[in-house]
């Protein structure tokens, strides 16, 4: 099974959302999008969302192990926390259905760990 890390964040200085991912392999995606077109309020948690939506289309035809450092997110989308954000429930509920259609699996790592988080400092 290959495998990939996603991470989001929320840059309020800036007003901008960073998420992206990176492949076992290097191949790497990142976006950095203006939050105004998204639902308020604004949170790194939607961000950690957007990476993993921004993963799976694209990852649909094999098994992938997709690691994420967010505790929230990752409790959530598995269904042991409830999603209580107004501004997080859609999202959850659409990354929860991609991730049980799709053979993807999520690992909890920590933070350090993360390799995107490293690439998404840089943005």
């Amino acid at each position: 099974m290959r495998y990939a890390y996603s991470d989001g964040s929320y840059d309020s200085n800036n007003g901008v959302y960073k998420y992206g991912w990176i492949e076992d392999e290097g191949f790497l995606y990142t976006e950095v999008e203006p939050v105004d077109a998204f639902t308020k309020p604004y949170s790194s948690h939607y961000a950690e969302y957007l990476g993993i939506l921004s993963f799976i289309p694209s990852h649909m035809d094999q098994p992938w192990e997709l690691r994420i450092d967010s505790n929230l997110v990752y409790y959530q989308v598995i269904g042991e926390w409830t999603t209580r954000s107004p501004a997080l429930i859609d999202i959850c509920r659409i990354v929860r259905e991609l991730v049980a259609e799709n053979d993807i699996k999520l690992t909890l790592i920590k933070s350090k760990e993360n390799k995107a988080d490293k690439i998404l400092r840089g943005l």
